[in-house]
């Protein structure tokens, strides 16, 4: 018994100088570089920010589940005499439309990052001020592209342009003929500032200008439309088609698996061979 009270005795007399020693001397950091949150992008690598925006979509679009049930492109697997919520609209709940929500909204907050560091933090030399203006407006374009699918999914929904730094609960809901406006502003500004032919990937004022066709054309089926929304549809829908002819690939070659660049394609959400890892963008 004596020896296992000394045992224990001197576990305590160690565990204490242990204690005392490690409290002893102050943690002493060894920087290996002087790259802070605020000096890191900058505008050699502000690219980096446009193209976080542009891997997002992967989660928006390849999220079969909500966004196409109920329309004749894809249909939830059911029993004929059964009601399923995503085809028929029928006791849909938040959790079911969460994915849409939450992965369209996180290409509006990439985009807002964007055009506030572009335009507010990032010191552009003058040489580089088109390079600026190129990445808002690719910025805005595809904020736009999010608020699109939001406002035909749940009409209404929260209008944020800001870039977010803290959590806030005292969001409110625009009304869908506000949501379609700010569309309409993103696309209209955007357009005159994309490029007619970027690299795969990269959203051009073609696919601009379609986007904002099929803008139009949609709210001209709203209560709120204007006047002019088929003729301004008509529009840019044949601007977006320029001289393209449609008979020059037949309807296998277009959607030939080895031919995902060709003329008929606009724009089109980017996948390597390694999947999520691999970043196309150059």
């Amino acid at each position: 018994m004596k020896r296992i009270r000394k045992i224990k005795y001197f576990s305590f007399a160690l565990i204490g100088m242990i204690a005392f020693s490690a409290c002893d001397d102050f943690l002493e950091e060894d920087p290996k570089s002087d790259i802070t949150a605020e000096n890191f992008i900058n505008e050699e690598n502000a690219d980096q920010l446009v193209v976080g925006i542009y891997s997002e979509l992967r989660d928006v679009y390849r999220d079969y589940t909500f966004k196409f049930f109920g329309t004749d492109l894809f249909a939830a697997r059911a029993e004929a005499f059964s009601f399923n919520p995503e085809n028929d609209y029928f006791n849909l709940n938040a959790g079911l439309g969460f994915t849409v929500w939450a992965s369209n909204y996180r290409v509006i907050g990439r985009a807002n990052i964007a055009i506030n560091r572009f335009l507010n933090e990032i010191d552009f030399s003058e040489s580089n001020i088109p390079e600026r203006d190129l990445g808002v407006a690719q910025a805005r374009a595809l904020r736009a592209l999010g608020y699109f699918n939001l406002v035909q999914q749940y009409g209404g929904v929260p209008i944020e342009l800001e870039e977010q730094t803290s959590v806030r609960t005292d969001y409110t809901r625009a009304t869908e003929a506000e949501v379609y406006l700010q569309i309409i502003d993103d696309l209209e500004t955007a357009i005159p500032v994309l490029e007619d032919s970027p690299d795969p990937g990269r959203f051009s004022s073609r696919a601009a200008q379609h986007l904002l066709a099929e803008v139009y054309l949609t709210r001209a089926y709203t209560a709120f439309a204007e006047a002019n929304d088929f003729q301004t549809a008509t529009g840019l829908a044949e601007a977006a088609i320029g001289s393209y002819d449609i008979r020059t690939q037949s309807y296998a070659e277009v959607f030939d698996v080895d031919n995902q660049i060709n003329d008929e394609i606009l724009f089109a959400v980017q996948w390597g061979v390694e999947g999520l890892a691999s970043i196309p963008y150059s």
